[in-house]
């Protein structure tokens, strides 16, 4: 990040949306508004569209509901910059407290509830993610799951069950899309 004019969206927002100025641009009806940072979030999903857009349908893919704060950009100038999305830390089987609550929380179409990016992104370039997603064949997906040994706590069978949970997910993508994103 050394000589990057990046903004910070792990930190707090000190700004106060009800004392925005009248003539700020509206918002998109829906705009997830808790999260704060709310007009820097659409400046992100404009500058950089498909990262956003894909950022948003792989946290959907994942369970990730902890997207919120968890990336940076550079949002000033007119060129585009760097983005940094962080932390996949409670997604997958960690979305809930125990592996098995995770389990049942990802077989869930009304998991995640929200998104930060929801109604601020490009949705051909969120259909377009998805179908990537979708075509995705297992053995990749299992690649990707499984190591062969247990890798810190999690193992072999939850390594299973979170790729068994991935592949069932990729048939909740698109009403989850519909739903959250769009």
């Amino acid at each position: 990040e050394a000589g990057l004019n990046v903004y910070d969206f792990t930190e707090d927002d000190r700004s106060d949306p009800d004392m925005e100025s009248e003539d700020a641009p509206p918002l998109p009806a829906g705009v997830f508004r808790n999260a704060g940072h709310v007009r820097p979030m659409s400046e992100l999903c404009l500058k950089y569209p498909l990262e956003t857009a894909g950022i948003a349908v792989f946290d959907l893919w994942i369970g990730n509901e902890d997207r919120a704060l968890n990336f940076k950009a550079e949002l000033s100038g007119t060129e585009r910059g760097v983005i940094f999305a962080l932390d996949q830390g409670s997604s997958l089987l960690s979305c809930r407290a125990s592996v098995l609550e995770s389990l049942d929380t990802l077989s869930s179409e009304a998991f995640p509830s929200f998104h930060p990016f929801q109604r601020l992104v490009n949705p051909l370039y969120c259909k377009s993610w998805v179908e990537r997603i979708l075509e995705m064949p297992p053995w990749a997906v299992l690649s990707a799951t499984t190591y062969g040994d247990t890798v810190g706590n999690v193992t072999l069978d939850e390594q299973y069950a979170a790729y068994d949970a991935l592949l069932r997910r990729k048939d909740l993508l698109d009403g989850l899309l519909n739903r959250i994103l769009l």
